[in-house]
């Protein structure tokens, strides 16, 4: 009985397929010259899931002319606009339910872009500006979407103009002697928009007087409002440092309908917070750090911070006050004081611990959105006290005089941009005659490259004038998540021998490229390169033996102004893993 039943259900099975087969239908294609859409592409375009067998006359013949179509379209989009296809039934096998269909495509010549340009259709009173050219070159392959991207273009030219309702229309004409197509983008302006009033508000429990928002906004009622104005407004308001958040708002003036009023929302930062964090200190371990700030919720910039943190066997306290030199005006002036305790960590171990007292000024202006100039001063006093209960007691002091050129689209992470820093210094210890003097510059370079492929680089070197000390030279040192990746924090440096003068001089050059994916993520592959040497040594900067050099992969994690970024790094040191809150670049 059991074996009746297994033959059964054998049986059941194999008629169960055999009417499953017969059930489907199939569509098989001959196509002798699929051209450039290929024979993938052309199947995706036709239905060849269709039952032809059981259609009528009529469903074949629609089926058909919905086939072509979609041929047609498909190789017009890639600029063959002469283009035929031809579908033909070849057979019908009611048997095997297959029908067999012959594709005959003759995509002939490919069109090309000729003389595009923009013809402005404005029958405003004031005339409208029109674009130089469009971003499509003469003789461009002429393809559908960049009939759309040149639209879109166009449209995103007048909107940062002030036009913000502007429309494109795109002219063909497609000349068959010549394979080439004359594009003709018609614009209508629209009427532009009119800057009439501005209103702010802020979201926080403190009330905040606006009143500084509308000197930040600096534009006029009747002025022409452009997207780069409410740009460069955004970008100042999370300068200031005094909102978290920055939500701009753009509506039609209710007692002047042709005019534009821009509402201003910000979320303010909770004044007197208390914030915590772990960070890592690159020579001593990691580090519980907590911060109290302040911040004058009126709006004048005034800053009064304090930062304590306990670091395996170090331990700081830094406060700071910042405020505007003169009411109203972008100079400011910001000190601080700190105190450090710490074991020194140096060869010598009758150290037991270092007390360092600092005192920091800094003047800095911004002549513009992106430009800032400033000017520090700091003198520090540093004593040691030995095991044995000696006592030696240093004092030493800097002065640095840095300007800076930034124009950068981001401050934190930008994309694309250049920023320009130089800096000149003189130091040296109190009580001694000697004094050193150095010079630093740097450049940095961030270049959208494809898709969500970018670049960032950067070069930077500087020498010491004169003979300095070796505490002087740690300026220069190099190593670490923000120098050269492989090596300990300064590990890298000039070591010259008994009597011989330190004066040292550097180059640095470090290259990125970063992959932009989805969630806020991104993979870098980096290089590092430096070359440390005295005067009077050549530099050989040719001579990769004698370069401190590191290269690898990292991710980044981007959380508000912050970027975690952790690195794996191989070269020529034995540091392995970087972490950082911020670029390396």
């Amino acid at each position: 009985m059991g074996v009746l039943v297994s033959r059964f259900r054998h049986i059941a099975t194999v008629v169960l397929l055999a009417l499953a087969a017969r059930a489907a239908a199939q569509v098989r294609l001959e196509i002798p010259d699929a051209g450039i859409l290929g024979r993938g592409r052309i199947s995706d375009l036709v239905d060849v899931s269709a039952d032809l067998v059981a259609m009528d006359p009529s469903g074949r013949t629609r089926w058909i002319v919905s086939g072509q179509s979609a041929i047609l379209g498909a190789a017009r989009q890639q600029g063959f606009l002469e283009a035929d296809c031809r579908m033909e039934i070849v057979s019908l096998d009611s048997v095997e339910n297959l029908a067999k269909v012959l594709v005959v495509l003759d995509q002939g010549a490919r069109f090309h872009f000729r003389h595009p340009r923009v013809v402005l259709d404005d029958s405003g009173e004031a005339p409208s500006p029109e674009p130089r050219s469009l971003p499509v070159d003469h003789g461009e392959v002429y393809l559908q979407e960049k009939v759309s991207e040149q639209l879109q273009w166009v449209v995103e030219w007048y909107k940062h103009r002030g036009w913000l309702d502007a429309t494109a229309t795109p002219s063909v004409h497609a000349d068959t002697l010549a394979d080439s197509v004359d594009f003709v983008v018609h614009v209508e302006p629209g009427r532009a928009a009119v800057f009439g009033q501005f209103l702010g508000r802020v979201e926080g429990r403190t009330a905040t007087d606006t009143g500084f928002l509308r000197d930040l906004w600096g534009v006029r009622p009747g002025d022409t409002l452009r997207s780069e104005m409410l740009s460069r407004f955004t970008r100042k308001i999370y300068r200031t440092r005094l909102f978290s958040t920055v939500r701009l708002e753009r509506k039609p003036l209710p007692e002047d309908p042709s005019r534009t009023q821009v509402d201003l929302i910000l979320k303010e930062r909770a004044p007197g917070a208390v914030e915590g964090a772990l960070s890592w200190e690159p020579t001593f371990g990691w580090a519980l750090e907590a911060s109290m700030r302040h911040r004058n919720v009126l709006g004048r910039f005034h800053e009064l911070s304090a930062t304590g943190a306990v670091a395996q066997f170090q331990q700081k306290v830094r406060a700071g006050y910042a405020t505007p030199l003169l009411f109203g005006s972008p100079i400011s002036l910001d000190y601080g004081i700190q105190v450090k305790q710490q074991d020194a960590g140096l060869v010598d171990d009758e150290v037991d611990r270092e007390l360092s007292l600092s005192n920091d000024g800094t003047f800095s202006y911004p002549p513009t959105d992106w430009a800032s100039i400033s000017l520090s001063l700091s003198a520090e006093r540093l004593s040691k006290r030995f095991l044995t209960g000696a006592e030696n007691q240093q004092y030493q002091y800097a002065v640095v005089a840095g300007g800076l050129l930034d124009f950068r689209d981001e401050p934190f992470d930008p994309i694309s941009g250049w920023s320009l820093r130089g800096v000149v210094g003189n130091g040296g210890q109190f009580g001694f005659d000697s004094t050193y003097s150095w010079v630093q510059g740097q450049g940095k370079l961030w270049v959208p490259l494809f898709w969500r492929f970018l670049s960032a680089g950067v070069v930077e070197g500087g020498r010491f004038l004169n003979s300095t000390t070796v505490d002087g030279a740690g300026i220069f040192w190099q190593g670490g998540s923000r120098s050269v990746r492989s090596y300990r924090f300064n590990q890298a440096k000039v070591v010259v021998g008994a009597g011989e003068a330190l004066r040292p001089r550097y180059l640095r050059a470090s290259s990125e490229l970063r992959v932009n994916l989805p969630w806020n993520v991104q993979v870098v592959g980096f290089e590092d390169w430096a070359r440390l040497w005295n005067e009077g040594e050549e530099p050989d900067l040719e001579d990769l033996s004698k370069a401190w050099i590191g290269y690898g992969m990292g991710l980044r994690y981007r959380v508000s102004l912050l970027s975690l970024r952790l690195d794996y790094a191989l070269g020529r040191g034995d540091e392995r893993w970087a972490f950082d809150l911020a670029q390396a670049i």
